[in-house]
Formats: structure tokens, sequence, C-alpha cells
């Protein structure tokens, strides 16, 4: 399984004495050579959509075939890999996606740029990482939290994102995880149904986020007043359309998904603790439908969900469907929603466990 972790690339110093933090700062070189790096790829990404879409190709072999060559020759300085994964870049935007399709898709000047095996080799004794930028390699040490660092240097390292964000430069590594020896459940099940108006409710009755869990959060009813009043905050900003309006909307960029992140992380830790702390496995219910599921966070939580089970001392984790939670799980009990949904599976000999509402 492959699990992101962002490390920061910065140049000795980034940490003064006593451990506190400061900005990181690199030489006008590096960050120039960085910054053309983005700004070309981020160009050709563009160039090579717009040739994809005027020719309605979007496979990477067709697309390898007919835009190679021209964005090597439309840009100069861009190198023969860094090509090819802008012509990755383009079909993966493209895959799957009827509504990008309607029109050419267009890069951010500032987007993440991939980088693969040969844009990029790690001295992990020095820890320095060596990026491809059009006027040459550029080495840069690189820092992150002591378990990230301890990732990166002992297991196998994939594909980085390097980013640039709020003038701090990133990467974000993806790291294989060895796959860890799972136990087979031995008291059955811990179900969760994941929903809208709660967020993730267990067969044992517990309402997450809520008091099983530490923070400052209350509930899902904080859960969806914050987010509805951070909704019609910046609704209200763009309305506006002024020069402090768009200061205010960069201010408050990211804060929401900043707190979702959280939330999502320690339901996923109570969910897998609890199941390891009483030798279940654990089996989770995904709701489908409406406008206001896409802000809900579910894909991330079960993203998180899965990460947290892949980890050292694991739980089995089992994704049932509601259309097929019946066929595939014979003598479990199961539960039918307002919406005709099925909830989650428990033993039949189990009490029935509240289920997050779906709503009318």
């Amino acid at each position: 399984m492959e699990f992101l972790i962002r490390i920061l690339v910065r140049t000795p110093g980034s940490f003064g004495s006593g451990g506190s933090w400061t900005p990181p700062f690199e030489t006008p070189a590096q960050v120039d050579a960085l910054t053309a790096a983005v700004l070309l790829c981020n160009q050709a990404a563009t160039f090579v959509s717009g040739q994809a879409w005027r020719q309605r190709v979007f496979t990477v072999l067709e697309l390898h075939r007919l835009a190679y060559y021209p964005v090597r020759a439309q840009f100069a300085g861009l190198g023969a890999q860094a090509a090819v994964r802008a012509i990755a870049r383009v079909a993966g935007a493209y895959a799957n996606r009827r509504a990008t399709k309607k029109r050419a898709h267009v890069f951010r000047p500032y987007g993440a740029v991939p980088y693969d095996a040969r844009l990029m080799s790690w001295n992990r004794d020095a820890r320095t990482v060596s990026l491809w930028t059009p006027t040459g390699r550029v080495t840069v040490p690189y820092t992150g939290r002591p378990e990230d660092l301890k990732a990166v240097d002992t297991l196998p390292l994939g594909e980085a994102d390097l980013i640039f964000r709020r003038g701090v430069w990133l990467l974000q590594v993806s790291v294989t995880l060895p796959k860890p020896a799972v136990r087979e459940p031995v008291n059955g099940f811990l179900g969760v149904d994941q929903g809208v108006a709660n967020l993730a409710v267990s067969n044992d009755g517990a309402v997450l986020p809520g008091a099983a869990l530490p923070g400052p959060i209350g509930g899902n009813g904080h859960v969806r007043s914050l987010r509805g009043r951070r909704h019609r905050q910046r609704r209200r900003l763009q309305k506006k359309g002024t020069s402090s309006a768009r200061r205010v909307l960069r201010r408050l960029s990211g804060r929401e998904h900043r707190m979702m992140t959280d939330v999502n992380h320690q339901i996923s830790k109570h969910v897998v603790r609890e199941a390891e702390r009483t030798g279940r496995a654990g089996r989770g219910r995904l709701h489908s439908g409406r406008p206001r599921l896409h802000r809900a966070g579910l894909s991330r939580l079960r993203v998180r969900l899965q990460s947290e089970s892949a980890r050292p001392g694991p739980v089995r984790l089992h994704r049932v469907w509601p259309r097929w939670a019946r066929r595939s799980h014979r003598g479990l009990q199961h539960r039918r929603t307002r919406r005709g949904g099925l909830g989650c599976c428990q033993p039949a000999a189990r009490y029935r466990p509240p289920f997050s509402q779906t709503g009318p």
C-alpha cells in the first residue's frame, strides 16, 4: 500500500536553536530554478492539454505520439522525461471525467509538478534530494516530522509532487508500506456507517465525532454549523470581489480542509484502535447521492481508515456497499434506512445499532 507524506525542502538553518521554527530560506538561485521548473512544466501541460482537446485524443499512448515532439519544440529547456510526465498529467486529468472533456483543461501556473525516479534522486545519508530543473539539477536539503523522515530513510520511495504553497517548497512523497500480517477477527465485526448527518456511527452506539473524541469539535451538528458558516462566508466574500475580500479568501483558504482532515484522522484512529482492542474487524458502509455529500469528506475518511488499518498492529477492513450488503453477507442482520439503503452488518445475535441519518 502506498502512503503519502510531506517533507519540507529547505536549506540548513530552518530550525533555530532549541527547535524553534523559522520560515525556510533557499538561495535565490535555487528559488529561481525551482520556480522555472514549476512554471515550465505547467505551461507544457497546458499546451499538451490544448492539443489533446482539439484532436480529441485522451489516452496516454496516442497523446504521446501526438504531442511529444511538438511540446519539446515549443518549450526550450523541457527535458524528455519532464515532457513524458506532462503528457501523463494531461491524460490523467481527462481520464474518466466527461465534464472536463467539454473544454480544454488549463493547469495552474504554480500547480504541483510530479517527479519520478528519472527526475530526482535521494541522498538519504545527507538528507538531500536532487531535483531536475530547466537549468540543471538542484540539490536541496529536506526536513520534516521525525516519523516522516524515518519513513523516507527506511521505506521504498515512489513518485513525488513538488508543491509551492505560501512561499514554502514541499515534496509530497509516496512511500510503499510493507504488507502487515493481518490477524483474523475473533469477535465478529465492528460496523461503521458513514453518512451525511452523522459522519460515522458504530454498532456499539458511538456517534463520531462526539464525546468519544478529544478536541474542540462537539459533534456532528457542530461540524455542520462550522462548514455552513464558512461556506456562507466564502460565498459572501466571493460575491463582494474587492481586493480586501480576495485577501481574506487567501487567508481562509484551506482552513475547512485542515479541520476535516483532523476530524477524519481522529475518527479513523478511534475506529481502528477500538476494533483492535476488542479483536474485531472493521466493516463500513458508504452513502452516495446528494450534492452536499461531495463536501462531506467521506472519501477522505475512507482513505484515512484504509491508512490506519494498514499500519503495524492492524485490523482487517471490509468495505460494504449498500446495494450488495444483503447478498454478500448472509447470516448477518441489516437495518434499512429511510432512503432504502442497507445499514452496517453485525452478527444476528447483537442488538440493532443506531445508524446515521440520510435525510428525506
